[in-house]
């Protein structure tokens, strides 16, 4: 590196880096997470675009027609056929939406993350070059994803199942009515510690993306490795209050974008009288569902991002806190700085 001005950028981003690896409060992480995001928002935003799309496309494709399907049936009178609609339309939502929402997340964090890590650790990057390696990766991140979505789901499936399960005891086996009511009864129940068993896990594996795609570890292990990250040890607190605090902030600005655009584009569609006209066609039945799906468009567009670029400072805050990683990469810089002295003499 020759050039002077190249070495001191370098120099700089090395310079940088020490500011930005090191052990922070739940506020300094928010504060290093706005800035790595501006950092890097004219590089990923762009290329955000089509995964943000097919991530809104599913949550649209869930909430316009796999949920109210669930309350809908074709058959009243026979309870067993009822149980055959609902696991097909939830074996619909998780075979069609689920995976291609996962796809989605796992393609716009995986640029995300990349960058940001680049940013934290004083590299430069290139995003078309980021973006292809995402791309090659795209399978092993998805299913990173897929495993701790369902992971996290766990108890709501368990709860589901136990629902249908109590159906099918009381339709085919009356005299075991009693036993179909306390199964019910558990599961209802259940539903809601299986919403904080959903919440404690989504904070748990939320450092399975960075850790993944920065020690390139299998889905299986990268899990296990946010787990390891996230815990308490010694007089180290946990990363849980950080993670929690950035889902929770996330979840509340998607639910806020997503409502007041669809609240604009409704109140604009009854100016215009936009919905006769998509009662009355086809093309406006598509035009519908696609004004339907924006709002949740520019929510993930803005937040995946977002919200991946947070976890994966608190990724980095997390190894430097617990595993000294700050002094690991200052001892790879005199390393490298001693080798090019070497070389030179």
């Amino acid at each position: 590196m020759r050039d002077p001005i190249q070495r001191y950028m370098h120099r700089s981003a090395r310079f940088e880096r020490g500011h930005r690896l090191r052990m922070m409060t739940a506020f300094e992480t928010f504060d290093l997470a706005i800035v790595a995001y501006r950092a890097i928002a004219r590089d990923v935003l762009p290329r955000a675009v089509f995964p943000a799309a097919l991530s809104a496309i599913a949550i649209n494709f869930t909430i316009s027609f796999v949920f109210p399907a669930l309350w809908q049936t074709n058959n009243p009178d026979q309870v067993g056929l009822q149980i055959l609609e609902f696991i097909g339309v939830i074996a619909l939502g998780l075979v069609v939406a689920f995976p291609l929402f996962a796809f989605g997340v796992a393609w716009c964090a995986g640029m995300t993350t990349r960058m940001v890590a680049a940013w934290l650790q004083g590299k430069e990057w290139d995003g078309n070059a980021v973006e292809r390696e995402t791309l090659r990766n795209a399978g092993p991140s998805m299913l990173n994803v897929v495993f701790a979505g369902l992971h996290a789901s766990s108890g709501l499936l368990i709860c589901v199942l136990l629902l249908i399960v109590s159906g099918l005891i009381a339709e085919f086996l009356p005299q075991t009515r009693g036993t179909a009511g306390v199964l019910a009864t558990v599961a209802v129940s259940g539903l809601w510690l299986g919403g904080l068993l959903f919440a404690y896990l989504v904070a748990r594996l939320s450092l399975a993306i960075p850790a993944a795609i920065v020690e390139n570890l299998r889905p299986k292990d990268a899990r296990a490795r946010s787990a390891q990250l996230m815990r308490r040890e010694g007089i180290l607190p946990s990363g849980y209050n950080s993670a929690v605090g950035q889902w929770f902030l996330a979840s509340f600005v998607l639910l806020a974008l997503a409502l007041g655009f669809s609240t604009i584009l409704q109140l604009v569609g009854g100016v215009m009288g936009l919905e006769a006209f998509v009662d009355r066609s086809l093309f406006g039945a598509i035009l519908g569902a696609t004004l339907g799906a924006l709002p949740w468009l520019l929510g993930f567009w803005l937040l995946i991002p977002g919200l991946a670029t947070g976890l994966t400072v608190l990724y980095f805050e997390r190894r430097v806190r617990m595993e000294g990683y700050d002094i690991e990469q200052l001892a790879n810089d005199l390393h490298d700085r001693r080798r090019r002295f070497d070389v030179r003499a």
